[in-house]
């Protein structure tokens, strides 16, 4: 008898036992889900292959000419004389520049539009014999670029901005020396 008291008793408590769930439904992924990022403050994997080209060229080609003649004639004398003065001038010039870049760097989720496209922004920094590179990166990227292991190829990556410096000798050394960007300077 004792025993149905009791259930009795917790039955009608149980009414005013309110429980919560273990885990929240909006935020909840199941564990064969992807690991993808989609919130503010995840990481997600950037692929970086750029290869550019430009080539860049112009000429020019001007000529002029101005002629002036006289004459003059007295009796049996004629006396002509001329002149003439002419200019011409030709250039051509041309650059080419050409850049492959290729690394791997983890971006952070800094922002979301409402069209499920993420912000993203981040930095590495490398350092090799005293050389530190620096790449860093921003931009917006939609969901359905995401692979499925969380990566992205930077050619997908929109409004990109990829930057990449250096400092240290190499760096410095490209300006050349005091004299030779004193001559560059004065315009030789």
């Amino acid at each position: 008898m004792f025993r149905y008291k009791v259930l009795i008793a917790m039955l009608l408590c149980s009414s005013f036992v309110s429980a919560q769930s273990l885990y929240d439904e909006a935020k909840f992924k199941a564990l064969h889900a992807d690991k993808k990022a989609v919130d503010i403050g995840d990481g997600i994997t950037v692929l970086v292959y750029q290869n550019v080209q430009a080539t860049s060229s112009a000429g020019e080609v001007s000529e002029g000419q101005f002629g002036f003649n006289g004459g003059a004639s007295v009796d049996d004398r004629s006396w002509n004389s001329g002149v003439s003065i002419g200019s011409s001038n030709e250039g051509n010039a041309g650059t080419n520049r050409n850049g492959f870049v290729r690394a791997q760097l983890t971006a952070v989720v800094v922002g979301k539009k409402d069209n499920d496209t993420l912000i993203i922004e981040g930095t590495q920094k490398i350092t090799v014999n005293e050389e530190q590179q620096i790449i860093t990166i921003k931009g917006n990227v939609r969901l359905e670029d995401v692979s499925n292991n969380n990566m992205v190829p930077s050619f997908r990556v929109q409004n990109a901005e990829i930057v990449i410096e250096g400092e240290g000798e190499v760096t410095s050394g490209k300006n050349g020396n005091v004299f030779t960007r004193f001559i560059e300077w004065l315009g030789f």
